[in-house]
């Protein structure tokens, strides 16, 4: 039964292109979030503020995108209609120190999701766009809005076989807007 099923996705594959279902999209959705949830501890306050979302293009690969807060500031209300420059310099000092955890794991969450997509060619691509929220009275100057990562699903299962992080920051491209 596993070798007829095998042989429908092989020739399904070379007949119509890769194979690409919504559970293996919502598996990668899973490892995404779980990524992006665990890169914290509890006392540091971080915010997934959308459930990663897949979506595969037919002859260019997976897209991958998530929406997050990477420090919960305080709201402005009537009693506190601003905050601090200490709490302003605060809440963008820990958002600096922060990106470069975040980089890591989108890096991460891609090269072990390309092993998951064995029906895909290995030219296609992997893309990871993680949209950074910024409230309105933060000093956003020099903090991206998104991060986005590319790499052809060749390269990144070439970076499983040594996952060293100077070899994927390389590797893979990434834009900051």
């Amino acid at each position: 039964m596993k070798r007829l099923m095998l042989g429908t996705v092989l020739l399904s594959t070379l007949l119509f292109g890769a194979v690409v279902t919504r559970p293996m999209i919502g598996a990668v959705e899973t490892l995404f979030r779980g990524d992006l949830q665990h890169l914290f501890t509890s006392d540091q306050l971080f915010g997934l503020l959308d459930s990663p979302q897949g979506v595969y293009i037919d002859g260019f690969g997976l897209v991958f995108t998530a929406r997050v807060n990477l420090v919960e500031a305080p709201g402005l209300m009537i009693f506190r209609p601003a905050l601090k420059p200490e709490e302003l310099k605060s809440i963008r000092d820990r958002k600096l120190e922060r990106l470069p955890v975040v980089r890591d794991s989108m890096r991460h969450s891609m090269m072990l999701a390309a092993g998951l997509f064995e029906t895909i060619p290995l030219d296609e691509q992997m893309v990871y766009s993680v949209a950074l929220f910024h409230h309105p009275y933060e000093d956003a100057h020099g903090l991206p809005k998104q991060i986005v990562m590319q790499a052809s699903r060749r390269t990144l299962m070439a970076l499983q076989k040594q996952p060293d992080k100077a070899a994927m920051a390389a590797a893979i491209k990434m834009k900051e807007f």
